[in-house]
């Protein structure tokens, strides 16, 4: 209803309808999809249908908005991809914990891309990619090789690099993002949920036979 009082300026009218975490999902996806550099603050604020102003008035800067949606999207899946360590180390668990992490970090990347391809879009600036890793890759590869470390050491696999096992699985995630050249292959894998399944299921088969003394 209209009570006719003039609105304040510089915060548009539009500023209270808009829930913050689904104004920050929507710019989280035009990043994905355009890269940093590929998206101005205008286009975010027309992709989300809200007033330009309002990503001045909350965030001020693009950087600041960049580091926002990252936030809130980021953070849940770092949680949601460390917890699947925590718990019971008896060896059994432990390797079935590490077979299941990396499981579903392919499985997250096939179903929801978009984390993906802000890390990907966004690994040629120094800044981004620093905060990036400190934030989110960082803490989740620590928790990961504190897991693996900890297998090695109870000769429950081969002695073979951490960063070896991790440039694999980031191989395997890139594909199913940003394919490339490739794209005419993987897409019939992509499309299909059974084939990409099997891709996934196949590719931590592979890994973890190699890894098996």
């Amino acid at each position: 209803m209209n009570t006719g009082k003039p609105r304040a300026r510089g915060r548009p009218a539009k500023d209270l309808q808009v829930a913050p975490e689904q104004l920050l999902r929507q710019v989280f996806r035009m990043f994905a999809r355009e890269g940093y550099e590929g998206a101005s603050l205008r286009m975010l604020a027309a992709d989300a249908g809200v007033n330009y102003t309002l990503f001045r008035h909350h965030f001020g800067t693009k950087d600041a908005l960049w580091r926002a949606a990252v936030e809130s999207e980021m953070a849940p899946l770092v949680r949601q991809l460390s917890q699947i360590l925590d718990g019971s180390r008896e060896p059994e668990d432990l390797i079935a914990a590490l077979r299941k992490n990396i499981t579903a970090v392919l499985t997250l990347v096939a179903s929801n891309p978009e984390p993906a391809g802000v890390l990907l879009k966004d690994s040629t600036d120094d800044e981004r990619c620093q905060w990036l890793y400190e934030h989110f890759l960082g803490p989740y590869l620590n928790r990961v090789e504190q897991a693996y470390e900890e297998a090695r050491e109870l000769q429950l696999i081969r002695e073979v690099p951490f960063d070896s096992l991790h440039g694999m699985v980031m191989g395997v995630a890139r594909m199913m993002v940003d394919p490339g050249p490739l794209a005419p292959r993987m897409k019939p894998i992509l499309e299909d949920p059974e084939k990409l399944r099997a891709y996934i299921e196949g590719t931590v088969a592979t890994l973890f036979d190699g890894l098996a003394l």
